[in-house]
C-alpha cells in the first residue's frame, strides 16, 4: 500500500513559479520531492480546498497539468470538505486554514504533511508527520 502524501498550497506554488527564499532553492526541492513520488510508492492527496487556493494564487493550470500526471501515473488520491471537516478544522490550534489542511489530510488517510511553513503546522504534528520538501 503506498504512503498517503499531502502537500500544502506553498508547496505548489513554490514548484509553479520555482519559487526561492533568501538562501534555499524552494522550487528544486519541490521539485525533488514530486521525483521521489513519482519514482515511489507515493500517491498524493489534492483537497477541493487546496485547488480553490490554487486557484486564487492563478496557479489553477499548471495544477491541472499536474493532476493529469499523477491520475495516469495511479497517483492521485482527492478528497473534498463537508461541513465536519470545518468544524474540526477551527479547534484545531493552528490557522483555519492550515488547520483545514491538516484535517483533509487525514480524511484522505495522509501519514505526510509536506510544507515550507512548518511553523504553522507544528501545533498539529501530533496528528500528522509535517515535514519541509528537502527532508520528504
Amino acid at each position: 500500500m503506498p504512503t498517503i502524501v499531502y502537500f500544502d498550497t506553498n508547496f505548489y506554488l513554490d514548484y509553479f513559479y520555482n519559487r526561492r527564499d533568501n538562501i534555499r532553492p524552494l522550487g528544486e526541492f519541490a521539485h525533488q520531492a514530486l521525483i521521489k513520488v513519482f519514482s515511489g510508492d507515493y500517491s498524493v492527496v489534492v483537497s477541493d480546498w487546496l485547488l480553490e487556493e490554487i486557484s486564487k494564487n492563478k496557479a489553477s493550470e499548471p495544477m491541472n497539468e499536474l493532476i493529469e500526471r499523477l491520475k495516469e501515473a495511479k497517483k492521485y488520491v482527492y478528497v473534498s470538505t463537508g461541513s465536519e471537516d470545518i468544524q474540526r478544522a477551527k479547534k484545531l490550534p493552528t490557522h483555519k486554514q492550515d488547520a483545514l489542511h491538516v484535517i483533509l489530510a487525514l480524511k484522505a488517510g495522509a501519514t505526510i504533511l509536506v510544507t515550507n511553513n512548518l511553523n504553522d503546522f507544528l501545533p498539529c504534528s501530533n496528528l500528522i508527520d509535517c515535514v519541509l520538501p528537502m527532508n520528504f
